[in-house]
């Protein structure tokens, strides 16, 4: 804002003219206002008032700067508002939050049918799955205290799929394996072959293939077979049989070629 102030020249004709420039003030640092004032006296008669003496005034709220009497003369005042400072910058609005894209469920885990699903995959996954082509296979809902069962004398299996939470993919394709294992042992195997396996494993001549009534699985000749023919088609390199040590990489490509 821009405010001029001009004294006329005719004024300074005039004896005795005086302009007293009162205050300039300041507060805060900014200059907040600037009083001219004007006396002129025209009668010749009266002397002119003594000039006052410059000084400055002590006040806490209030700084004088000077004060002081000069000649009349043109003067030219100009106030300057203090520009204001623009408002801050408003933050931006935070990108909303991206949600995760959605996992699609795995279907062999849920779903109608899941079972059957994860079921073959773990069949589908064996070094040679044709050889289940000849037995009947089925894969059926979770089972307490059971996975697998093989009816050799039908040629048919029974793999009891629990979830995928507390079956892992490994060990369901080693009870399909070891499961297939047993109907491969009765439709292929006669006394002959297994007299000679019990002799390559080193298990006691005479030993009852299928063992005794309720016995454990691993630890009859019918569980060991089934046990390196799971390890062999999973491509593990252990088994879990109770008869004889797992056999080395050579030695089951030997039993494989003999007996599979």
């Amino acid at each position: 804002m821009r405010r001029d102030a001009r004294l006329p020249r005719s004024f300074e004709a005039r004896a005795g003219i005086l302009a007293a420039l009162v205050l300039t003030v300041l507060t805060a640092g900014t200059a907040s206002a600037l009083t001219l004032e004007e006396s002129a006296r025209e009668q010749q008669s009266v002397p002119p008032a003594p000039a006052p003496e410059a000084r400055v005034v002590d006040d806490p709220g209030l700084t004088v700067v000077a004060a002081w009497q000069v000649a009349a003369t043109a003067v030219q005042v100009t106030l300057v508002e203090p520009v204001p400072e623009p408002p801050p910058a408003a933050a931006p609005a935070p990108a909303p939050a991206q949600a995760a894209p959605a996992v699609p469920a795995d279907p062999q885990c849920g779903g109608d049918g899941w079972q059957s699903r994860r079921g073959q995959a773990a069949l589908d996954g064996l070094r040679r799955p044709s050889d289940a082509g000849a037995f009947q296979l089925s894969f059926e809902p979770g089972r307490s205290g059971m996975i697998g069962l093989a009816t050799v004398h039908e040629g048919r299996m029974q793999v009891f799929v629990r979830s995928c939470a507390d079956l892992p993919m490994s060990l369901l394709q080693h009870v399909v394996a070891h499961e297939l294992g047993h109907l491969v042992d009765g439709a292929r195997l006669g006394d002959e072959q297994r007299s000679q396996w019990l002799a390559a494993r080193g298990i006691a001549a005479g030993t009852p293939w299928y063992g005794c009534n309720s016995c454990t699985d691993f630890a009859t000749p019918a569980g060991d077979f089934a046990e390196v023919y799971a390890q062999w088609q999973t491509g593990a390199s252990a088994n879990r049989s109770q008869l004889a040590t797992a056999p080395s990489a050579g030695e089951l490509a030997d039993l494989a070629a003999r007996f599979f």
